[in-house]
């Protein structure tokens, strides 16, 4: 039903411009607040950084830690992607990305969810 880049791994090394770089704590509850957190990741490194999938205006994220379970939906394709931070895009056709991102959004998957990740599943 969806695509989906998982992002956890190495922290980038940040810059003072260049890509804004959205952390777990610019996610929030159905936003990103790119005031929370202003960082940067070179143009040189973009690629190296994304390497498991751009971002794309529509595409749906979710925090694995630090929060746990915040979802947002991106309004930018400009942006790179931090650890901790899934990035899911339903497959043309079949699954209406929005519907993913309130099933995610949804109390008892937030619940399911959030216990999973701090016992590690």
């Amino acid at each position: 039903m969806c695509d989906y880049a998982d992002y956890r791994g190495k922290t980038p090394k940040k810059t003072d411009d260049g890509v804004f770089l959205i952390i777990a704590k610019n996610i929030r509850k159905e936003y990103i607040d790119y005031e929370t957190s202003k960082e940067y990741v070179g143009l040189d490194e973009y690629d190296t950084i994304m390497r498991r999938g751009n971002p794309r205006v529509g595409d749906v994220i979710i925090t694995t830690e630090a929060p746990c379970g915040h979802v947002a939906q991106l309004d930018r394709d400009d942006i790179a992607l931090a650890q901790r931070v899934i990035k899911y895009r339903g497959k043309t056709g079949v699954i209406d990305i929005s519907f993913l991102k309130h099933f995610l959004l949804a109390s008892e998957f937030q619940k399911k969810y959030c216990i999973q990740q701090q016992e590690g599943l």
